[in-house]
């Protein structure tokens, strides 16, 4: 009995924390050192769907780096935390590459030539913005600048977000739009996911929960498997007992 209920108890988390199929994101890890050209974060296929949690300082930049072909069509979405202290936050964000601009030094000194005027994109709607809930976290997001474009050359491209308010905050990046999960990530990649998740929404509560609900179903797990043992080695003294009765 007490192993069936564990069992149930171990697949009710698992499908609370399953991600909904258009919902979830691959993260990709950010140390916050990405704020130059050369120490760009790789984003290693544009068109796979991966987020990345940032947290930019004011009037700051980050960098992101990724490799097209001309024709590829491209897609990237900022969004920011539902958290009242980002309510106003509207990063801006640049793509430059061949065909585009790759002035480094006008860029990062925040100096947008006409080149590159029609790949800066802003967020010019209302605050606060249209909302969108991620079943998967069970988090909500304040949606921003959205872009859909075509990369015009091969090479290498950024991505570059600018706070350009003095203000700083966090923020989500997405690029790409096709999932690609495989049956392993489920079990490592998302609940870790999950838990980083928590923590960038300063959802401590749930974190702690979640904590303390993982390391319950670790504790039943042990004890468990070492109930289970004494209980092979009371049989087996048992046996090995009733087999010298019989002998006298």
């Amino acid at each position: 009995m007490r192993n069936f209920l564990l069992v149930i108890l171990i697949i009710e988390i698992f499908v609370i924390m399953m991600p909904q199929p258009a919902s979830a994101h691959k993260l990709i890890d950010s140390s916050g050192s990405n704020d130059r050209f050369s120490t760009s974060l790789i984003i290693p296929d544009h068109k796979i769907s991966w987020a990345i949690y940032e947290n930019i300082s004011p009037n700051g930049i980050k960098f992101y780096e990724f490799q097209a072909k001309a024709g590829d069509d491209f897609y990237s979405q900022i969004v920011v935390p539902k958290l009242k202290s980002l309510e106003n936050f509207t990063p801006t964000l640049v793509l430059v590459g061949p065909g585009i601009f790759s002035d480094d030094m006008k860029i990062s000194n925040m100096t947008f030539p006409d080149e590159i005027k029609n790949h800066i994109y802003k967020y010019h709607g209302t605050v606060p913005s249209e909302e969108f809930y991620e079943p998967f976290g069970q988090v909500t997001y304040w949606l921003r600048q959205e872009v859909r474009t075509s990369i015009p050359a091969d090479g290498t491209y950024y991505l570059l977000v600018f706070d350009t308010q003095g203000t700083g905050g966090k923020y989500s990046l997405a690029v790409g739009e096709i999932e690609d999960f495989k049956l392993l990530d489920f079990i490592t990649i998302l609940p870790t996911a999950w838990f980083k998740t928590k923590l960038f929404f300063d959802d401590y509560i749930s974190f702690s929960i979640a904590v303390l609900v993982i390391s319950g179903i670790i504790s039943l797990i042990v004890f468990g498997i070492v109930d289970i043992r004494r209980k092979n080695a009371r049989n087996a003294e048992k046996k090995k007992s009733d087999k010298n009765n019989i002998k006298f």
